[in-house]
């Protein structure tokens, strides 16, 4: 039903600029972020780095109220609206690479214009012209933006639309803070029964073994291709995951999996990213088999076949940090470096006794399951935050009816 409001049209030009204000401190370090430090509408990087021997590319400041957007392959989401900037005796300096949006409050709020930049129609418009542009990486600049036409309503209107997308955000936020509770606890738990041990000792007198990820008593390599369905299964490429974050992928039929989709998932199974410097997981337990039932997996990701009683201690090796560090030391390759399951011999897995496997399975199996339950409800609200952006973007609701 539409609402009977006055909506104007206006290119998002005279909406909102391309800010420029430059980073001017003279100081020696600095946090630089580069397109892959803002994922999940969020910074993900906090660690500061060397400014003098820094890219030249890096050279804005971040503000309150701007949204930054990234001019490179819009379909992979690096943005965020920044409603405060982190606490840190470092300043954050944003490359170049991103667009730096300060908005016209005259004509629209802020949050109202950052919601239609996210959503999934602008975004596939954005994208699909930039590949227009680009042989390589789709690419645009705020020229090409700026020229995009868009409906902006009154402002009570926009408050209320801003109110609806906000409750949805900040249920993702908390159920996004008690995840990272949740693996803290697991993280902890591992390093104490199996990281702060003197395991050359457990070797000799308590029946732990030395093997490696290849050849284990644990778990093995998954090797199985794609089997045959009907319809259509989400495939995730390694830029879908953020860490254990498993964001939206897209639909794709038999005849239209991509030439790198032919990883069939498995229930009890756990999955990463064999590229350097890729912290990406995919932990399928029973809260996941939706997953497992209606999805594929580009084969930059590699899987381990589990048993029920061995899929937490395996999850946990995998997540714990010392895993990616090995994994990046081993990586090679002249263009894309990662690890190949030859290199997968070279990585060591300490395998302890099967009644120490039972119980640390017994004590996180609860754990590893509301991590799981809580990521793919994330993932549904925001299926659902996106579709109900682009409704009410649309004016398709009757916003009378809906209470906030």
């Amino acid at each position: 039903m539409k609402n009977n409001f006055e909506w104007k049209e206006y290119k998002i030009g005279e909406l909102c600029w391309d800010t420029k204000n430059k980073y001017t401190k003279n100081k020696e370090y600095a946090i630089l972020l580069n397109t892959k430090d803002i994922s999940k509408e969020k910074i993900q990087n906090h660690a500061p780095s060397l400014w003098k021997s820094a890219n030249p590319h890096f050279k804005y400041i971040l503000e309150v109220g701007t949204i930054i957007y990234s001019k490179v392959a819009p379909i992979y989401k690096h943005f965020m609206y920044v409603k405060s900037v982190p606490k840190s005796k470092y300043s954050y300096v944003i490359a170049d690479s991103f667009l730096i949006l300060s908005t016209n409050e005259k004509i629209v709020k802020s949050k109202f214009l950052y919601n239609i930049l996210r959503n999934e129609n602008i975004i596939e418009h954005i994208h699909s012209e930039a590949i227009t542009r680009s042989t390589t990486l789709p690419w645009f600049n705020f020229s090409e933006l700026s020229l995009l036409k868009v409906s902006i309503p009154p402002f009570e209107i926009q408050d209320k639309i801003i109110k609806i997308t906000d409750s949805l955000d900040n249920k993702i936020e908390t159920n996004e803070k008690i995840i990272e509770n949740l693996k803290f606890q697991i993280l902890t738990l591992y390093r104490r029964y199996f990281v702060d041990v003197d395991i050359e000792q457990n070797i000799k007198t308590q029946g732990w073994k030395k093997q490696s990820l290849l050849h284990n008593d644990l778990c093995s390599v998954i090797n199985a291709r794609i089997n045959k369905f009907e319809g259509d299964k989400e495939y995730f490429a390694t830029a879908d995951v953020q860490h254990i974050n498993i964001k939206n992928g897209r639909l794709v039929s038999s005849l239209t999996i991509p030439g790198r989709s032919s990883k069939q998932p498995i229930l009890y199974s756990v999955w990463f990213s064999t590229l350097k410097d890729s912290s990406k997981h995919i932990l399928l337990n029973n809260a996941l088999k939706y997953l497992v039932e209606n999805s594929l997996f580009s084969t930059d990701f590699a899987g381990l076949k589990c048993t029920q009683t061995t899929f937490e201690y395996i999850a946990s090796y995998i997540l714990f940090p010392l895993f990616e560090q090995i994994k990046s030391n081993l990586s090679h390759g002249s263009a894309q470096q990662r690890v190949i399951q030859d290199d997968f011999n070279n990585i060591p897995l300490i395998v302890p006794p099967k009644s120490i496997i039972e119980n640390y399975h017994n004590l996180t199996k609860a754990m590893f399951e509301n991590l799981n339950t809580l990521l793919l409800e994330n993932k549904k609200l925001e299926k659902l935050r996106d579709k109900l952006i682009t409704k009410l973007l649309n004016n398709e609701l009757d916003l009378s009816k809906i209470k906030v």
